[in-house]
């Protein structure tokens, strides 16, 4: 499980996802967007932040986090949740969990 800390820049080798179709060909969805979110065995899970965060489009059907961790992380464990909507129509679909622990400095 990667292992980030307070203030660290996240970019395209950390978080990202890539969407093809059916076919094999890079898919770019009607709507994506991720959310941190962190857990522990006592609170359960919970949103860090805010919902719904625009990823960074590297080229088509690959998108990653681009931001600095802030202060609104504590230490323990986190994932950030990766969601789409392929088409205007589309229900809403996770796609994608992502693992990571957050330390102090």
């Amino acid at each position: 499980m990667p292992v980030y800390t307070q203030g660290q820049q996240l970019g395209p080798n950390d978080f990202y996802i890539m969407l093809y179709d059916q076919n094999g060909n890079a898919f770019d969805p009607y709507a994506i967007y991720y959310e941190f979110h962190a857990k522990d065995h006592d609170r359960g899970e919970w949103r860090v932040g805010q919902g719904e965060r625009v990823p960074f489009q590297d080229q088509s059907g690959i998108y990653y986090v681009s931001e600095r961790l802030s202060a609104g992380f504590i230490p323990g464990d986190y994932y950030i949740m990766w969601v789409i909507k392929k088409y205007v129509n589309s229900p809403l679909e996770v796609v994608k969990k992502q693992e990571f622990a957050f330390v102090g400095y």
